[in-house]
């Protein structure tokens, strides 16, 4: 894709127009805007602390199911490695 200009010959070519938006305004927000930031400020904060908190408890409880399996596996012990084919009756490879 490249951009054109009005003046190039696009004969032979295959173009198509695509129109862009009005591009968004760069200026400071107003003065009364500013305060219904400060209170989702402090409600995303909250929400931060939440998710902190969710996270903290999700991890624990992997930690301690983790812990249990672990145990659980040291108690039945491992079980005996399989029989390995006996090789001795093939033929040497070419």
């Amino acid at each position: 894709m490249r951009m054109v200009t009005d003046d190039e010959d696009l004969t032979e070519s295959v173009v198509r127009e695509i129109n862009l938006r009005e591009p968004v305004s760069l200026g400071r927000p107003s003065e009364d805007r500013g305060a219904d930031k400060s209170v989702n400020s402090a409600d995303k904060a909250r929400d931060a602390r939440d998710a902190r908190e969710r996270g903290r408890e999700a991890a624990n409880a992997a930690s301690e199911r983790a812990r249990e399996v672990r145990n659980d596996n040291g108690r039945k012990g491992r079980p005996e490695l399989p029989d390995l084919p006996d090789v001795s009756n093939r033929p040497d490879r070419p």
